[in-house]
């Protein structure tokens, strides 16, 4: 079992992790270059407004975060959201990074999030996935019935006028990290300052002062990952680069 979320602190945790992945050579080179490109294209502006499917109205739910006071622990396995409460009735459940990606005129963008698919129980809603995002103004907390639903989520995000696309996923991992490790970890997330241009290595994840969506959603996992940890990390630097 790796060190538990009540050991250890968000930057020791996200530390241990990097510093366990092992990309050797000219693989390591590419990693890094892609990883540095990807941060770097990932303008995140406020949380835009996507248009949901008027016929299907409960099969979504969407809470922008934009202060610590929006957030808090219920139970090991509930929070209150913005006034309502979420629990996932599904441990341990799955989660999976997400990146989508898209191009015009040869200019790539990104974006990226945390996918958990579970049993999620909003005041009597069902959901299967909770999708996890970084804008400047908030983090966003999806809920969706499905994952195609999530994936279609993505596909309708507009960066700095680029349609994204395209979508790639790591491998799904298992978690049983409670609702309050949650909560906490999206807590601490709100003050740090949005930069592109500060991650030039995964290494540079341990920078905790820093930000971005794609830094967000690989912390995350991280945190999530337990004993998976590494694992994960180096899934995403092969989601990022293909």
């Amino acid at each position: 079992m790796g060190p538990a979320l009540g050991v250890l602190a968000a930057e020791e945790i996200i530390a241990i992790a990097i510093g366990t992945v092992v990309i050797g050579g000219g693989t390591a080179y590419l990693a890094a270059h892609a990883f540095e490109h990807a941060v770097q294209n990932c303008p995140c502006g406020p949380a835009p407004d996507i248009p949901q499917d008027q016929n299907i109205p409960d099969q979504v739910m969407t809470f922008k975060i934009k202060s610590q006071t929006d957030i808090s622990s219920l139970t090991l396995v509930s929070a209150v959201l913005r006034g309502t409460t979420i629990t996932n009735q599904k441990v341990p459940f799955t989660y999976s990074f997400l990146i989508g990606k898209g191009e015009a005129d040869g200019q790539h963008l990104y974006h990226a999030g945390i996918l958990i698919e579970g049993d999620f129980d909003a005041e009597g809603r069902k959901y299967g996935f909770l999708f996890a995002e970084r804008w400047t103004d908030c983090v966003r907390v999806n809920l969706f019935a499905s994952k195609s639903q999530a994936l279609m989520h993505l596909s309708k995000i507009n960066v700095s006028g680029v349609q994204l696309t395209d979508c790639n996923e790591t491998p799904s991992f298992t978690s049983m990290t409670t609702a309050n490790a949650m909560v906490e970890f999206v807590r601490q997330e709100l003050p740090r300052r949005i930069d592109m241009h500060s991650f030039k290595k995964p290494e540079d994840l341990k920078n905790m002062d820093k930000t971005n969506c794609i830094a967000f959603g690989m912390r995350a996992g991280i945190l999530l990952g337990q004993d998976e940890r590494d694992h994960f990390l180096a899934t995403c630097m092969t989601a990022i680069g293909e």
